[in-house]
């Protein structure tokens, strides 16, 4: 997370970053997100030997009362090496977790979320103590008692990380994943701040 100073008057910007397994889209979730963040910018880049995608948008934040930019940050394809990850992670300032709810995909999506607090932790920082929201992605594909089985495995409800579902096709709650992440990126940029 950035310290105080990095966040300064002159410099109102957010760094997101999706970490997602491989199975999942990115680039159809940032189409829609770019899509519906009008004047949203979309690039592609290279990171290492992998593509990666960035999202710009500036809006205005009631919170900050200025202008702020916002640059959203993902992965696509393999992760073989965590090193890559954590460039991504550096001076993040919150992490949205994608979910793949198919059930042949548990094991990477539990991959990803244990790669994540491993990158943080290495950065020194707490996961229960970091803006992060969840999105289940593909949450058609399971049974409610399985969402709720995945949400007590991420302790989601003791410690109060908010959890949004998505169909297989990304729709207004990928949107409201997102603004909940702004949201609680903000908080904790205005509580370092005093």
């Amino acid at each position: 997370m950035k310290s105080a100073s990095a966040s300064s008057a002159h410099d109102h910007a957010l760094k997101l970053v999706i970490a997602a397994p491989p199975s999942v889209d990115l680039m159809a979730l940032f189409r829609d997100l770019a899509r519906l963040h009008g004047g949203a910018v979309l690039r592609n880049y290279q990171l290492g030997t992998l593509d990666a995608l960035r999202m710009e948008t500036i809006r205005f934040s009631p919170t900050l009362l200025q202008q702020l930019r916002i640059s959203l940050h993902g992965l696509v394809g393999q992760r073989q090496y965590n090193a890559l990850q954590e460039v991504l992670l550096s001076n993040a300032d919150g992490i949205l977790l994608l979910m793949d709810m198919e059930p042949s995909q548990r094991e990477a999506s539990l991959h990803t979320v244990v790669q994540t607090i491993r990158s943080l932790q290495r950065q020194g920082i707490d996961l229960r103590e970091f803006p992060v929201v969840f999105l289940y992605h593909r949450a058609e594909l399971t049974t409610p008692a399985l969402l709720q089985e995945w949400d007590q495995l991420l302790e989601l409800g003791h410690n109060r990380i908010p959890r949004f579902c998505c169909a297989t096709e990304f729709d207004n709650n990928s949107l409201l994943a997102m603004e909940a992440l702004i949201t609680r990126a903000l908080e904790a940029l205005r509580m370092q701040a005093f």
